[in-house]
């Protein structure tokens, strides 16, 4: 959010033992998002997680491994598109490695 907001160029997020980075492509006027804007992303992601519930609640446990993180990134790209991000992961310490770059 705060990267969106105050128009940095480069955010960088640590969970667990991934690095993901956004990096700024466009840079339009300093802005904040509406609050129905940010509700809307909000409901986006709670929809990416009960899809992925509801398709691995028949499974067997562990079995569903990657089902969430393949809804959350489809989310993740979309708003990537959107917001003019570069998206980046990696592991600390290593170079990371663009997995998503919206078209210009």
């Amino acid at each position: 959010m705060a990267a969106l907001c105050d128009g940095d160029a480069l955010s960088l997020v640590l969970n667990g033992e991934a690095v993901y980075a956004l990096q700024r492509l466009r840079f339009p006027p300093k802005i904040t998002p509406a609050p129905a804007v940010l509700t809307d992303w909000e409901r986006r992601f709670d929809a990416a997680v009960a899809q992925a519930r509801a398709e691995m609640a028949p499974l067997p446990p562990g079995s569903g491994i990657g089902i969430l993180d393949a809804h959350l990134w489809g989310v993740n790209q979309e708003l990537c598109r959107q917001c003019g991000f570069a998206f980046y992961r990696g592991q600390p310490g290593a170079a990371l490695r663009l997995i998503y770059q919206p078209p210009a």
